[in-house]
């Protein structure tokens, strides 16, 4: 499937941001499999409940997001793909090259990572961050994992965050507003930088 060569990432904003309004309990405990459809007649696989259990609607719709920019049914611009795992910028970054590295297997939590995706997603992540910090021109960086709802996971398909840093320069608050056309330039960057 082509992507659209001038994707929308205000439409993937306000997806998100619109189900940032729900809540979810953390109260309870499961380790059984969510069989999550992420988009009708399709079935993106199992989601894995650990330390929280969500409302159904909104874990199946959250999860889907990321596995939905993976199948390219949504926008993002991609800076690495393998056979396991996905990397793309985020949409409201905390610097100029901040990216998102997920599994192409949607699972929630981090604790519920099978070995032979975990495995395969830290070398993505780090063969990632090598290439954002070369792109970005430093060799500093904050690398983080949010697992769960009351440690801010917002989308629950695990993802890590590669935050380049500046010297004396501290991360965004309120995120960049970056333009399509930024973002277009910093993932191209990123993608010439990623080693073979």
């Amino acid at each position: 499937m082509n992507r659209d060569p001038s994707p929308s990432f205000p439409a993937l904003e306000n997806l998100i941001t619109l189900h940032r309004i729900f809540r979810w309990n953390t109260s309870g405990f499961s380790t059984e499999p969510f069989h999550a459809e992420g988009s009708p007649g399709r079935n993106h696989g199992k989601v894995y409940l650990a330390d929280f259990q969500l409302d159904i609607q909104i874990e199946e719709t959250m999860a889907s997001i990321f596995t939905r920019i993976i199948n390219r049914e949504l926008p993002g611009e991609i800076v690495y793909e393998d056979d396991h795992a996905l990397a793309f910028l985020d949409i409201n970054p905390k610097s100029e090259g901040h990216t998102l590295v997920v599994p192409k297997f949607p699972v929630a939590s981090f604790d519920a990572l099978p070995p032979d995706v975990l495995a395969p997603l830290m070398l993505a992540v780090q063969k990632v961050a090598r290439a954002v910090t070369r792109a970005m021109n430093t060799p500093h960086y904050n690398l983080s994992l949010n697992n769960g709802g009351p440690a801010g996971q917002v989308v629950f398909h695990v993802h890590f965050h590669i935050i380049p840093r500046h010297e004396g320069v501290r991360t965004a608050r309120p995120p960049l507003r970056l333009s399509n056309q930024r973002m277009t330039e910093i993932g191209k960057a990123i993608r010439e930088a990623v080693e073979p």
